[in-house]
């Protein structure tokens, strides 16, 4: 499959109706708001929200789908979700009259991370001239660095199982980048986003330890990247009440890191959208003066 990017569309943008998952999640709250911008119209849906959208509630697909031509999809980030509703979610969107869909993945699919690639397989065993499905596969997410250490101060850096100091590179991706790519995509509705996949990475991969000094060079705080056992941080998950399946996920990404996976700089991001992603570094900027890490 060819996964080169392209420059960015000339085509007019589309006038149908765009079906947005997940719309109160970190990049469907802002494909929506995109499209909108770029005058497309827009179902924004989610669970809680009306209409409503539940993927435990197939009674709640076809309503959601009604007068749809084109769907940016996101699935639950959850270890036990059943990947057979995207195939069967799917084949509803068909029968709508669904001819365009965005995938929102993960980096871990490319390197065969079953709880991911388990939702791309559906799509793929589509043929694209019946539904013109892409797959974005997004590095780690920029913004939810402050989220997942919400003690960094205090506890002075992390303990992880990524290797020896520095630590492994990641390239993290803004969520406004992946937001941007498909805005771009769905908007333009253009033929060569059929059957492609692209690998949206941020312009620069950094160690663990680069990435606490951005942080500590923000806020004052020496921080440091220790490295612990895998063993050692799964019995201080389990200790903090993290479920099993969760725990097999986090060691499962963590010894992706030590791989290499995900310190690849593809430039899908660039030719997409003609400019350079957005740095980790200009987000810190933005998360310290908004309050991440904020001292009591």
């Amino acid at each position: 499959m060819n996964t080169s990017a392209s420059s960015p569309s000339p085509l007019a943008p589309v006038s149908d109706l765009v079906l947005v998952t997940g719309a109160g999640g970190q990049t469907g709250s802002l494909v929506a708001a995109g499209l909108r911008e770029r005058g497309v119209p827009v179902r924004a849906v989610a669970r809680g929200t009306e209409p409503r959208f539940d993927w435990d509630d197939s009674g709640t697909w076809d309503p959601v789908l009604a007068g749809v031509t084109a769907v940016y999809l996101v699935t639950p980030l959850l270890p036990d979700f059943d990947a057979a509703l995207v195939r069967d979610f799917l084949d509803r969107a068909r029968a709508a009259g669904v001819r365009r869909l965005v995938l929102l993945s993960g980096a871990s699919g490319e390197f065969g991370g079953v709880p991911i690639l388990s939702r791309e397989q559906p799509l793929r065993a589509i043929d694209e001239d019946d539904l013109a499905w892409t797959v974005l596969r997004p590095n780690v997410f920029a913004q939810n660095f402050p989220a997942r250490e919400p003690t960094l101060l205090a506890d002075g850096g992390y303990r992880r199982p990524l290797g020896p100091a520095p630590g492994p590179r990641v390239a993290y991706v803004d969520v406004r980048d992946i937001a941007d790519v498909a805005v771009e995509i769905l908007a333009s509705a253009a033929p060569e986003h059929a059957g492609r996949t692209y690998y949206l990475d941020g312009p620069e991969a950094l160690t663990s330890q680069e990435t606490l000094d951005l942080v500590g060079g923000r806020t004052g705080v020496p921080l440091t990247y220790r490295e612990v056992s895998r063993q050692e941080w799964a019995k201080a998950a389990r200790a903090a009440g993290v479920t099993p399946g969760w725990v097999e996920w986090g060691l499962a990404a963590s010894a992706g890191q030590r791989r290499g996976e995900y310190a690849h700089l593809r430039d899908d991001i660039r030719r997409l959208l003609g400019r350079e992603p957005r740095s980790l570094s200009a987000y810190l900027d933005e998360a310290v003066r908004a309050g991440a890490w904020r001292r009591n």
